[in-house]
């Protein structure tokens, strides 16, 4: 009787449970069932094929088109040099004497000396007339004649050889001052105040300023694409990489040997501020090649060793490990693991992890060509 009494107590209790639970159940607001996770929204565009044309850089200096080397005739230690690089000459400006007062006392000798020669010449010449006279009315005889004639001839002969004597230190005085054979700035100079300079031997270096231009050494694979005429951009480093405009004047016809540079000569498009003496970087494009490129807001971390994209495959976000190699416009060429035509992403990257799912948005989705 005590079994029977415990079971119906258990089951008074068990359908009490259910009912609670059945009316909970009710009384419960709706609630959404699960559902699955979407994919992120993210564009993408193509990796294509393009043609790549590598650029080669070339540093110079630039000059002017019109170039002098200053340097005296004569020998003789060097006095004054007033100028320095950098600095602006007018053509016939005197840039460097020599000291000249060992000639300038030789000149003052030699006007000395003929002006003494003169006065005995004039003598001479006197001396002589009147010895004819005479000897037209037979008071002097024909040798006493002679002997003023050779006097005079002797006095004339050495006026001659003063006045040569002159004529050439006067010349020494004027090549032991030195004048700028052109207009334009100094680049270079070689002698200092005191040395002792040959002649010949440079003083200074010149380069005129109407035309400026720079020499480049190329290669041979190069050089046999390059011709008269032909216009490539230019930078100027030192000037907060200033860009510009060059157009070869003069290519090369040769090297100095196997192996060696061909010489090539740009004339560089004039601007306030370009002159002798700034840095120069011309650019050559080497011959095109095929390569694979990407937009650049596909690219994650260009400037880093660790640039990547993420491609899609399978509808899932992978992250693929690239090379930036070079920059064209808008699109950047790589090297990696990218499949030619392949979407990559180039919007809603930032927050994706590789593997996960996306969507790609058409409206903002590149076509594949």
């Amino acid at each position: 009787m005590k079994r029977i009494k415990l079971l119906f107590i258990a089951g008074a209790a068990f359908a009490l449970a259910v009912a609670a639970f059945v009316l909970g159940a009710a009384d419960a607001p709706d609630r959404p069932a699960p559902v699955a996770q979407s994919g992120r929204l993210v564009a993408v565009a193509p990796v294509r094929l393009a043609d790549v044309q590598a650029p080669a850089r070339f540093s110079g200096v630039a000059r002017g088109a019109k170039t002098a080397v200053a340097s005296f005739t004569i020998s003789g230690r060097l006095e004054r040099r007033p100028y320095e690089i950098g600095d602006r000459l007018v053509k016939g400006t005197v840039i460097a004497e020599l000291d000249a007062d060992e000639h300038r006392n030789a000149l003052a000798a030699a006007k000395a000396s003929l002006a003494e020669v003169e006065a005995k010449l004039a003598q001479s010449e006197r001396d002589e007339r009147r010895a004819r006279k005479l000897y037209e009315e037979d008071a002097a005889t024909l040798e006493e004649v002679e002997k003023t004639v050779s006097g005079r001839e002797t006095l004339a002969a050495k006026k001659r050889a003063l006045r040569s004597r002159i004529d050439e230190l006067r010349r020494i005085l004027e090549e032991a001052t030195l004048l700028a054979p052109i207009s334009g700035v100094v680049t270079e100079t070689y002698r200092e105040p005191g040395e002792y300079a040959s002649p010949g031997q440079p003083i200074y270096a010149l380069s005129g300023q109407s035309t400026v231009e720079v020499e480049i050494e190329v290669p041979e694979s190069l050089v046999v694409a390059i011709r008269p005429g032909q216009k490539i951009p230019v930078s100027y480093p030192l000037l907060g990489q200033r860009r510009g405009t060059g157009v070869v004047t003069s290519v090369s016809a040769g090297a100095s040997g196997p192996g060696r540079l061909f010489s090539v000569t740009v004339a560089l498009e004039p601007f306030p501020g370009l002159m002798p003496g700034i840095a120069v970087e011309a650019v050559f494009q080497r011959q095109a090649r095929a390569g694979w490129t990407v937009p650049v807001d596909a690219v994650i971390d260009p400037s880093g060793r660790g640039a990547y994209v993420f491609a899609i495959r399978e509808g899932l976000a992978r992250r693929v490990p690239i090379e930036v190699r070079q920059l064209l416009d808008t699109r950047v060429v790589v090297g990696g693991a990218l499949r030619p035509g392949e979407p990559v992403v180039v919007a809603g990257q930032f927050a994706l992890l590789s593997g996960d799912p996306v969507e790609v948005d058409g409206q903002a989705a590149e076509a594949t060509p």
